[in-house]
């Protein structure tokens, strides 16, 4: 379907472990809290920002075990969309293109 900007783009959501580590995007205006994840026959890892409409922030705890009285909930995996789709500042880090 188009709305007249061209065909609507589906985001693809990737899965992030629980217990994962947050990181911070370095873009020297974004900031936003991003985690790294590691896709199979790719070369780097790829930041994934769960904070996105239908995305799941990642649990802290890696098991049940570890959960307490004072903990937000269950341990779940994330659900997010590239960051490279959301960072006010994705053009400072495509490569060969001058800033």
């Amino acid at each position: 379907m188009s709305g007249g900007d061209g065909p609507i783009k589906r985001r693809r959501f990737y899965t992030v472990a629980a217990g994962a580590p947050i990181a911070k995007c370095k873009g020297p205006r974004c900031g936003k809290p991003i985690y790294f994840i590691t896709i199979p026959g790719k070369a780097r890892p790829l930041p994934v920002d769960c904070d996105v409409a239908g995305g799941v922030i990642p649990s802290e705890n890696v098991d049940e075990t570890q959960v307490g009285i004072f903990d937000e909930g269950p341990v779940q995996d994330g659900r997010g969309v590239s960051h490279f789709e959301t960072c006010i500042d994705a053009q400072h880090f495509r490569r060969g293109i001058p800033d």
